[in-house]
């Protein structure tokens, strides 16, 4: 099994958090940057161990009128050593001006088409705006935690997958999303360290990402984990030699 959307930064001790999940048999572990300080040490976790998944990006939710460009230079200078782009996106809901989001997440996908990486994307109100913004920049994406099934077939036809959570167990829309969703176009994630059904994630609870995917498809888990896993080494760009910072 393999945990797509971790935030490591989020966790008070990721390695150990790490450690937890390879004795649990998870795979790999895509650590998910939200800014430059985020995104510095999934590139630290990476060089100590190739089974962290390093991804570089600047969420909409960190953008500010001042240091957008900045946080995107710094993409820009260690993408080349990223899995994936991510995590990116926009967020209507969030008070941060829709044309400073766009400017910031247009350049961000310009880097990952000349890099040929797949983005990881946050949509908020704004899902018919980031399939336009994908399609003009010519990028393959994941939709993170996606729980608009109403805008699966849209996503899907587009070439794009999604990611299934913990949630599922407690979101309709997601599970919804899910069970639509065929297992080719489908991979796992925790978004450690985001708390489900009260509980706060870490990358082991992958495992129970993937048992609820089988329950909700009516599947083996083993086929979850193996389908999800090959679906997951196809969209992330691995493994590199990482450079010192």
């Amino acid at each position: 099994m393999i945990d797509t959307h971790a935030h490591l930064d989020g966790l008070d001790d990721p390695r150990a958090a790490l450690g937890r999940a390879w004795e649990q048999g998870v795979e790999a572990v895509a650590a998910v940057a939200m800014d430059a300080a985020g995104g510095r040490l999934a590139l630290r976790l990476a060089r100590e161990d190739q089974r962290v998944w390093p991804c570089l990006g600047l969420h909409p939710w960190r953008v500010t009128q001042e240091t957008w460009r900045q946080e995107v230079d710094f993409v820009a200078r260690h993408l080349a050593q990223a899995a994936a782009l991510g995590e990116v996106g926009l967020d209507y809901k969030k008070k941060v001006k829709k044309q400073i989001q766009r400017a910031a997440l247009a350049a961000q996908l310009d880097l990952a088409a000349a890099q040929g990486l797949t983005a990881l994307v946050h949509c908020r109100f704004s899902e018919r705006r980031v399939l336009a913004m994908l399609k003009e920049a010519g990028v393959r994406a994941v939709f993170h935690w996606f729980a608009a099934p109403e805008l699966l077939a849209e996503v899907l036809a587009a070439g794009h997958f999604i990611s299934a959570t913990p949630s599922a167990a407690v979101s309709p829309p997601h599970r919804a999303a899910i069970e639509a969703c065929p297992l080719e176009r489908l991979v796992l994630e925790t978004d450690t360290p985001v708390a489900h059904a009260g509980q706060p994630s870490e990358p082991g609870r992958v495992i129970e990402t993937c048992r609820l995917v089988a329950e909700i498809k009516g599947l083996a888990v083993p086929q979850v984990a193996a389908v999800t896993g090959a679906n997951a080494r196809s969209l992330f760009k691995l493994p590199r030699p990482l450079a010192l910072l």
